[in-house]
């Protein structure tokens, strides 16, 4: 179960991004646990404030990963330059399933979704863990748009590398729930457009059912035996070590 003494705060909490949260603190099964203000998850960072990016310098991040597609970067722009961080463009697909389907609120329809992005999403996870086997990357954030779907993904993959529970991973996923309601509740008071945009994706911005991720987590098991073994297949088998001597604490 996940590690609470002396824990911070998990949330990080920023004007303009809602989910922007600390992955440390879980235990793990390989002994110790996740070391905390080492590397977090989040929705977009395109729109943060100046304070927002003064926690950021505050937390000394060193690496901006991004999962999204190179459509949204053209429509919705990316992080802030600078140079105190690195970053790096890594889409997860190029082309983003159809959200505005109803049956996002169905979980069996979510993990299949995840799994066909994952499917494709061989270059982007290899060069993701390879920059989290390298310790000057940290402390490091990857994110996409919502900080839930490609973002859970690699949260699942990296978390899974270092020993965390099921249990643990599906609680973190969950999470995401009261982020999304952070979202939608800011958007419908400051943009009434931009909330009646995404009102006709509310079923894929709210679709945060633990079985989203335990599905997954099925057909991975059923496709390549194990987090690792899909690792290996994808080779990035060397990070797994890296990857674990920068973010496993006894």
């Amino acid at each position: 179960m996940e590690s609470t003494d002396t824990a911070p705060t998990r949330l990080i909490a920023l004007d303009r991004a809602f989910n922007f949260r600390d992955l440390g603190g879980y235990q793990s099964t390989l002994g110790g646990h996740v070391r905390w203000r080492r590397i977090f998850r989040s929705d977009n960072l395109a729109a943060l404030t100046d304070d927002d990016h003064q926690v950021l310098a505050d937390l000394s991040i060193s690496t901006v990963i991004d999962l999204r597609t190179p459509a949204e970067l053209e429509r919705l722009g990316k992080i802030r330059p600078s140079a105190a961080y690195e970053y790096h463009h890594l889409p997860m697909a190029d082309v983003l399933p159809d959200t505005t389907d109803p049956n996002w609120s169905s979980a069996e329809f979510v993990a299949t979704r995840y799994g066909e992005m994952l499917t494709g999403a061989d270059a982007c996870v290899r060069t993701a863990l390879s920059i989290a086997a390298d310790p000057r990357s940290y402390p490091l954030v990857f994110h996409c748009a919502a900080g839930k779907d490609r973002t859970g993904i690699v949260s699942l993959i990296i978390l899974g590398l270092l020993g965390v529970s099921r249990e643990d991973i599906i609680a973190d996923y969950v999470r995401t729930q009261a982020a999304m309601e952070r979202m939608v509740e800011f958007l419908t008071k400051d943009s009434p457009e931009r909330a009646q945009q995404i009102a006709p994706h509310l079923p894929a911005i709210f679709g945060t059912q633990a079985g989203n991720m335990s599905g997954l987590m099925r057909m991975i098991d059923d496709r390549y035996g194990s987090i690792e073994e899909y690792v290996q297949q994808i080779g990035a088998a060397e990070s797994v070590s890296g990857l674990r001597a920068n973010l496993l604490a006894d």
